[in-house]
């Protein structure tokens, strides 16, 4: 299982402020740790126009978006539910 950050992900991620990037780090080793079955984790199967991705929370607010790519995890997005629009 590999971990895949894009570009634009990383951008996203640069622009949050330091406890939102330190609670990623934690949910990403969780994660990568447990695999999509941890229940703190709450991953969840995206409908709609994100119907390849799965959304892997942060905290109450925050999301990071991710899919799926052969043996690997692509993180394509990461912000508040306004990265659903």
């Amino acid at each position: 299982m590999g971990i895949i950050l894009t570009e634009t992900f990383q951008k996203k991620y640069k622009k949050l402020d330091i406890t939102l990037q330190n609670n990623f780090k934690e949910k990403l080793q969780l994660f990568i740790t447990h695999g999509i079955q941890h229940p703190s984790l709450r991953i969840h199967k995206l409908k709609w126009k994100f119907y390849f991705s799965y959304s892997l929370s942060i905290n109450m607010s925050y999301r990071a978006l991710f899919y799926k790519k052969e043996e690997d995890f692509v993180f394509y997005s990461i912000g508040n539910h306004d990265i659903y629009k």
